[in-house]
């Protein structure tokens, strides 16, 4: 820490002003799963690559009004879905578990 400012008290560990905010803008964690979503926009197949499923067994996807119109099995590695026969719109790809979402567009 260089320097420190709040209503009551302030340290400054340099030679010059206080002049810089500092904040974390994100934070790398290890026992989240890498995935991989391509292409995106998808029209006939979307491909995954899931480096660590982790204790997810399935990919939900949901339209914006929260059904879920697919529930695939997760491999770990490279898995396809098919986007044929999935309507034009935005969706919210998911594991069973939470662990994490994405954001899918299908266009055909």
């Amino acid at each position: 820490m260089r320097c420190f400012n709040s209503d009551t008290i302030a340290y400054n560990f340099q030679n010059y002003p206080c002049d810089s905010t500092w904040f974390t803008t994100g934070v790398f964690d290890e026992q989240r799963p890498r995935i991989l979503l391509y292409p995106n926009p998808a029209s006939d197949m979307l491909w995954l690559n899931i480096e660590h499923k982790g204790g997810s067994k399935h990919v939900l996807l949901f339209d914006l009004n929260g059904k879920e119109t697919g529930k695939y099995p997760i491999v770990e590695g490279v898995m396809s879905i098919p986007t044929g026969e999935i309507e034009n719109g935005f969706y919210i790809l998911t594991s069973d578990d939470k662990s994490w979402s994405r954001k899918v567009v299908i266009q055909h």
